[in-house]
């Protein structure tokens, strides 16, 4: 059976509104965003360099950096306001 990405619109809206909470809490370099136009469950090579940069930064503390948003699929790339009609805050306090 052939599949491919299940919903990469919704995805994506997914990932910004989630890049707004990482924001108000002052580390949105910690979320990263990459798509690829592939097959269902197909990593394939073009995810290497995100993959790299996560594992570098959070599990082997090189200071790799992270907190891109990638796509492939160009018509995807919509501003987010069309799904959100709020500002996300700054908070204060300090995250681990």
């Amino acid at each position: 059976m052939y599949y491919l990405n299940l919903d990469y619109h919704t995805e994506y809206a997914s990932s910004v509104a989630g890049s707004k909470i990482f924001a108000a809490l002052g580390v949105q370099d910690r979320l990263s965003y990459d798509s690829r136009n592939v097959t269902h469950c197909d990593a394939g090579t073009g995810y290497t360099p995100a993959i790299q940069a996560s594992v570098g930064r959070f599990l082997l503390g090189n200071g790799s950096t992270t907190g891109t948003f990638t796509t492939d699929w160009e018509d995807v790339r919509v501003p987010p306001d069309q799904w959100k009609d709020w500002t996300a805050p700054t908070l204060d306090g300090d995250l681990p």
